[in-house]
């Protein structure tokens, strides 16, 4: 974020958000309509997501180490740039 130098946030219209789409068209919770700060803090939220049902087996990386993309395919989500 961008801040005024009196404190203020500053709107930057160049600032693009990611907003997360979910392909099996599923509720999921209050990040239905909000947009993601940037990549890294989706796939954070898509850790979170999934570490309840992400079984790791021997061989199988960490879900921590895994890539925002490997996430996306693991839950079936996508996720586009808006500004």
């Amino acid at each position: 974020m961008k801040y005024n130098d009196d404190g203020t946030l500053k709107y930057d219209m160049t600032e693009k958000k990611i907003l997360l789409i979910d392909l099996q068209d599923n509720d999921i919770s209050e990040h239905d309509w909000t947009p993601f700060a940037n990549k890294e803090s989706l796939r954070k939220w898509l850790i979170g997501f999934h570490s309840v049902d992400y079984e790791t087996q021997e061989g199988d990386r960490d879900i921590n180490e895994l890539t925002l993309q490997e996430l996306c395919e693991h839950g079936e989500w996508d996720y586009k740039e808006i500004i």
